[in-house]
Formats: structure tokens, sequence, C-alpha cells
């Protein structure tokens, strides 16, 4: 599982077609996490919070770590998701 790993978020905004408003972007890099567990971990945070993102991208780093981006509709749903991972510095 990937509670051993480093954390770090970065935060943005863009403009989306077809959304109102801007959409909340946030990615994360854990160190240290496989993909299955990434997902896994992730996934039950959305699906606790009704959440159906934007859109949902992973994929490995090199030398070991996993990158991930969502984009979000609504801004409190970023931030919350954000805290989230933050607090567990998973």
């Amino acid at each position: 599982m990937g509670t051993g790993g480093a954390f770090s978020a970065k935060q943005s905004f863009a403009s989306g077609e077809g959304v109102r408003g801007r959409m909340r972007q946030v990615e994360l890099r854990l160190r240290g996490w496989m993909i299955a567990d990434a997902v896994a971990e992730l996934r039950i945070w959305l699906d606790h919070n009704n959440c159906v993102p934007l859109s949902f991208d992973i994929h490995r780093l090199p030398p070991g770590g996993i990158y991930v981006r969502v984009e979000f509709s609504e801004e409190a749903v970023a931030e919350a998701f954000q805290r989230e991972f933050a607090r567990r510095r998973c």
C-alpha cells in the first residue's frame, strides 16, 4: 500500500469548454506508491464523496513514483481532495 511514500501537490486553474467557470486541477506526485494502490485510494475518496472528476490521469514517474492529475468542476471538491491527501502525507 502507499502509506509510506512521499507526497507533493500542485493546484492550478484552467478554462474549460462546456464547463461553467473554471475547472480546478489537482496534481499529485506520490513516491513509493504502486499504481494499483494509488488508484484504489483515490477512487475510494472520489466514491465516498460522490465525485465524478472531469478527468483523471495517472502514470509512472521514473525512478519510482506516480503522477496523478485530476480535474474537478467544483473548486470546493478539488480543495477537499487536496486537503485529504495532504493530510495523509501519503
